[in-house]
Parts: C-alpha cells; sequence; structure tokens
C-alpha cells in the first residue's frame, strides 16, 4: 500500500508491521466470521422478542435490559483497555495484576447489584420485570469479567478459542431464547438465557487464557493497585462513553412518561441500527494490538496504520449504514413487524450515526495508545453532560411535533450530533497527521456516492422496495469508478491474509 508525503514506515519496521498487519487480519477473519455467526444469532432472538411481546411490552423488557446494562458499566474499571494496551507487549504481566484485580471487581461487582436492585426497586412494582433486572445484572457481571478474559486473548493474538465460545455462547442463547418465547412471557425467565450463555463462555476462556498466557491467578496487592491507578482514565472513558449508549433508553422512559410503546419503536430501531456495527468489536480485538505494537517501533508506522484504518472503516461503514437508513421501514417491517413502524423514522436518523461511533472509536484508541488518556476522558465526559441536556430539549419537541415514534426520532438524532461531535474533537486532538489527501478524497468519494444514491432512491420510488437493489449498485458503480475503493488495496489485503509464513515468522 502506498502512503502519502505524511510520512510512511521506516525500512527497518517493513517486515514487522507486514508480519502483525498478517496476524491481525487473520485474526480479523476468524473473528469476523464468528461475529457474523453470533449478530445473526443474536439479532434473531432480538427480533423475536419484539414481535412476542408486541411494543408496550418489550419497551418494558428493554428497560430492564438497558437499566443493568448501565449499572454494570462500572463493573470493567477500565481494565480490559489496559489489558489491550500493556499484555500485547508484555504477556507475562497478566500474572501480575489479574487476580488481584478480580478479587476486587467482585466486590465491586457485589455493590453494583445491590446498588441496581435499589434503584429498580423504587421505580417498579412488577415482580417479574425486578427479577429480570436482577437476572439481567448477574449477566452483565460475567460480562465484564468475560470481556477481560477475552481481552487477554486478543492482546496475545490467539484468538481460536474466542471465536468458538462467541459462537457457542450464542448458539445456546438462541436456542433458550426460542424456546422461553414460547411458553412464557415472564421477563425474569426470558433474561435467563444471557445469564447461562455468559456461564459458558466462561468455562471456555478460562482453560484458553491459562493455556494461552500461562496465567496464573495470585494476589499481588501492589500489581493489582498499579494497574487499577493506570486504568483511571480507561475507566472514566469507558463510564461516559458507555454510558452515553445505554443512559438513553432510561432518559427516554422517563421523558415519555412512562409510555413504553415510544420505548419499544426506538428500541427496535436500535436493534436494526446496530448492524451497521457488526464490525466495531474488531476495532479493539485486532487494530488496538496493532497499533500497540506499531508506536512501539515507530510513530509513522503508527499513523500509517491508523490513516489506512480510518479510510477502510468509512468504506464499509458509509454504505452499511446508507442502505439501512435508506431502506429503515422495509427493515423494520420485515425484522419486528408492522406494528413497529412508527419507528422506522428513527432507525432512518439513526443509522448513519454509526459512522461517526465507528470513527470515534478508532481515534479514541489511538490517543489512549498515544498517552493521552486524559483527552479522550474529557471529551467524553463532556458528551455525557451534554446527552440528557440535548435530550430534555429534542425529546419533547419531536414526541409533540412528529407523533407516534416521534419521541425516538429526537433521541437519534441527540445521538447523531453528539457522536458527530465526539469524532470531530477527536481528531482535532490528534492533529493533520490523522488523515492525508488519500483518505480525505475516499471520504469525499464515499459521500458523493452516498448522496447521489439517496437521490436515486427518492427517484425510483415508484420501484418501491426493490430499489434498495438499485440502490446497492449505483453506489457500488461509482465508489469503484471513482476509485474510491482501490482494487490494489483489496488484492494487498487478500495477500496479507494469505501470507502464512509472515504470521509464522
Amino acid at each position: 500500500m502506498s502512503e502519502e508525503s505524511t510520512g510512511a514506515p521506516a525500512p527497518n519496521a517493513e517486515k514487522a508491521m507486514d508480519r502483525d498487519v498478517s496476524v491481525a487480519l487473520k485474526n480479523a477473519l476468524k473473528l469476523g466470521l464468528s461475529l457474523t455467526a453470533t449478530w445473526i444469532v443474536g439479532l434473531g432472538a432480538r427480533f423475536l422478542h419484539q414481535r412476542y411481546l408486541g411494543p408496550e411490552l418489550f419497551g418494558r423488557y428493554l428497560w430492564a435490559d438497558s437499566t443493568a446494562a448501565l449499572a454494570f458499566v462500572f463493573a470493567s474499571l477500565g481494565l480490559d483497555t489496559y489489558i489491550q494496551r500493556e499484555v500485547s507487549v508484555r504477556p507475562e504481566h497478566a500474572s501480575d495484576f489479574f487476580g488481584g484485580t478480580l478479587v476486587i471487581r467482585l466486590g465491586v461487582m457485589s455493590a453494583l447489584l445491590a446498588g441496581l436492585m435499589a434503584f429498580a426497586f423504587s421505580k417498579e412494582s412488577d415482580p417479574a420485570l425486578l427479577g429480570a433486572v436482577f437476572v439481567f445484572g448477574l449477566a452483565y457481571a460475567m460480562t465484564a469479567i468475560n470481556n477481560s478474559l477475552a481481552a487477554l486473548l486478543q492482546a496475545s493474538t490467539k484468538v481460536g478459542k474466542l471465536a468458538i465460545a462467541n459462537v457457542a455462547t450464542k448458539l445456546l442463547w438462541g436456542a433458550a431464547v426460542v424456546g422461553t418465547l414460547f411458553f412464557t412471557r415472564n421477563f425474569a425467565v426470558l433474561a435467563a438465557p444471557l445469564l447461562a450463555g455468559e456461564l459458558l463462555k466462561a468455562t471456555v476462556l478460562v482453560p484458553a487464557v491459562r493455556k494461552e498466557l500461562n496465567l496464573e491467578l495470585r494476589w499481588n496487592g501492589a500489581a493489582a493497585k498499579a494497574a487499577l491507578i493506570t486504568s483511571i482514565p480507561f475507566f472514566v472513558n469507558t463510564i461516559s462513553y458507555t454510558m452515553g449508549n445505554k443512559v438513553d433508553v432510561t432518559l427516554l422512559r422517563g421523558l415519555v412518561k412512562g409510555v413504553d410503546e415510544e420505548v419499544g419503536f426506538y428500541g427496535a430501531a436500535q436493534s436494526i441500527a446496530s448492524l451497521a456495527m457488526l464490525l466495531a468489536p474488531l476495532e479493539g480485538w485486532v487494530i488496538t494490538p496493532l497499533l500497540t505494537r506499531a508506536v512501539k517501533r515507530d510513530e509513522s508506522e503508527f499513523f500509517a496504520i491508523l490513516r489506512r484504518a480510518i479510510e477502510g472503516i468509512l468504506l464499509v461503514a458509509i454504505p452499511a449504514t446508507m442502505m439501512i437508513s435508506l431502506g429503515a421501514e422495509t427493515w423494520m417491517r420485515a425484522a419486528s413487524g408492522s406494528k413497529y413502524l412508527p419507528g422506522a423514522a428513527s432507525l432512518a436518523q439513526l443509522a448513519p450515526s454509526f459512522v461517526f461511533t465507528y470513527i470515534a472509536m478508532l481515534l479514541a484508541t489511538a490517543l489512549i495508545i498515544q498517552n493521552r488518556s486524559w483527552t479522550v476522558t474529557l471529551i467524553s465526559l463532556s458528551r455525557l453532560i451534554l446527552q440528557p441536556v440535548l435530550m430534555l430539549l429534542v425529546v419533547p419537541y419531536a414526541r409533540d411535533h412528529f407523533g407516534r415514534g416521534g419521541a425516538g426520532v429526537g433521541d437519534a438524532i441527540v445521538f447523531t450530533v453528539l457522536e458527530a461531535y465526539v469524532a470531530i474533537a477527536f481528531f482535532t486532538a490528534l492533529g493533520r497527521r490523522a488523515f492525508d489527501l488519500r483518505s480525505v478524497l475516499a471520504l469525499v468519494k464515499s459521500l458523493a456516492a452516498f448522496g447521489v444514491t439517496a437521490a436515486v432512491h427518492r427517484l425510483a420510488a415508484p420501484l418501491g422496495q426493490p430499489r434498495l437493489i438499485l440502490d446497492g449498485l449505483v453506489y457500488l458503480v461509482i465508489v469503484f469508478g471513482t476509485k474510491a475503493i482501490a482494487t490494489d488495496d483489496i488484492k494487498w489485503v487478500i495477500g496479507m491474509v494469505r501470507n502464512r509464513k509472515a504470521n509464522r515468522a
């Protein structure tokens, strides 16, 4: 791949870079296939929930899920980012801190579960819904532990068992969801498959981590303390950013004054829009270790990889979000049923925002690897502060002026504005080296293709649903015709994936 004049990797780093990229691409392929399988199962189960429960009951179920997930955002303590940054270059370091931090985290999780239930009791009296909050709480506690185990495997670049665990747990969860949905509407029972899946995943990840990293669980208070202190900015950033993506459902339910179908409409839109984020975990699993090792060798190599990663993400994310947005009514009807059609406007607004989300995630990772964690933290905290203010201003107006589903449209508008704000702020913090002429041209060409495709979509309205096929063809013709996607780069990626010798070097 050619680089612009903004800086190329030093010659003595090229072999190491090629080796790391080859390993990263192979891991991306493994994890990408497992992600595809798990998302198909996961989204299928979520769509069954929506169809079976209907907008109002699904809104209540989603509130229990989101509230528990929001509480256990605090369970990570920022350690996953610490693991990806440190263990990727010092695998033996995992045994120094993991056991001690695990003990501390279990204590924190017990307190979080108690606080979660106290909050739930103050808001709800339905025993089944309260039971669901408790079960979801236990499930997300296990998820936090499993995420750290997965981060250890990702940092070691040994992801085969992780891919297997992802698929196996989702298959179990999906089968259990189907089984429970046909026999009960009890929220607590419907939440149980998630907990069962996470417990199964732990039984696969624990022996895999101990084997691949020779992990020893021992108490080392000094190492645990040092890891937790170093993780503070990562922790604050995780809280501020993840809370921003979780708190909207809780805030929305309060702003619509208990009209749970509005939460259901927005939740259905979220489920479909999340398809655009299929590749998001690969940023943490593959790109983070790749950038971490690159910055140790040569800063120009670090920025070279970052620029191409940004370019690649845009070229994938823009058409994915475009197709979801343009076909909002079609996807909503097919996935969730006609009862959820008032949520189609939310979906059309929400999907494009994930382009900013992808970029913000990658740029935040780059800043953290550069030891600029507090920059990320301050930007993310400002987002968290802005969110309730903007929702308070926008959601009631949208609810009153856009009819059924309007509250969700307001929520989606706020989400889009905030994601754009964060992405721009991170770009500003990284500076000119985060992009070059090639990446700017690729972005401009992709956005132009998006605009032309949207115009064709409107003109082809008489064709109905089949016009989505025309949309895809128009977009592909434009991006390949203008060379927004370079065929030489596609060949390079395929060659790197096949380069077994480089992977073994």
